[in-house]
């Protein structure tokens, strides 16, 4: 059997191939695809800049001074220079000294004696112009709280309800809200939080669509 090797082809048998044509870059093309780089690169620095600002934020305090209506001198809390903090919480909603599961300020003044001794309804008025919202406190160390003094459930609610209607608005002085839960007869056994939003709500939107179109008390 003979068999047969086909030569190796030279550099000069082989075929020759024609260049491809090269594609050149279009200018506009250029254009746009740095137009588009920088305008990511820009909405990143952005993102970025506005993750690290919102994360170094440091959020206002809060802060509201008790204001012991029995005290005396009397405390103007109503005058801005002498109250830089707007805010006052008055205290403190207790039981009569002398008639258990009665609310009074301190066991000190009624309800109704406080309005005409300490002319409150008009200083909390003049305090509402100024754009500041007043808080009761209900309870103290001092003196004996309603939850205490009231013999039972049912008194204890009639005894709240003196003090404020279902809006928390104060019987004897019709600018004065209670917001929060201090108005609660007895603790929940449950997380009040989303109790208190409803209530707040509720107030507020009472102050807003009632009270401001016709001010007064809110039956």
């Amino acid at each position: 059997m003979t068999l047969t090797y086909s030569a190796e082809p030279t550099f000069d048998e082989l075929p020759e191939y024609e260049d491809e044509p090269r594609r050149r870059l279009s200018i506009l093309r250029l254009l746009v695809a740095m137009v588009v780089l920088g305008a990511s690169g820009w909405g990143v620095f952005l993102l970025v800049r506005n993750r690290i600002q919102d994360i170094g934020t440091v959020r206002g305090t809060w802060f509201a001074p008790y204001v012991d209506l029995t005290l005396t001198p009397t405390s103007q809390f109503q005058i801005p220079a002498n109250n830089v903090a707007r805010q006052s919480v008055l205290s403190f909603v207790v039981a009569d000294a002398g008639t258990s599961c009665t609310p009074s300020w301190g066991g000190v003044y009624t309800l109704a004696a406080a309005d005409q001794s300490l002319n409150l309804a008009s200083r909390l008025a003049q305090l509402r112009s100024e754009g500041a919202f007043p808080i009761v406190s209900f309870g103290g160390q001092k003196n004996q709280s309603l939850q205490v003094a009231c013999s039972d459930q049912s008194a204890l609610n009639a005894a709240f309800a003196s003090v404020v209607n279902r809006y928390g608005q104060t019987w004897d002085i019709p600018n004065l809200f209670v917001i929060g839960s201090s108005t609660f007869p007895s603790m929940s056994g449950f997380n009040p939080t989303l109790t208190i939003q409803a209530l707040a709500y509720m107030s507020a939107d009472a102050i807003v669509n009632k009270y401001k179109k016709s001010p007064g008390a809110l039956l």
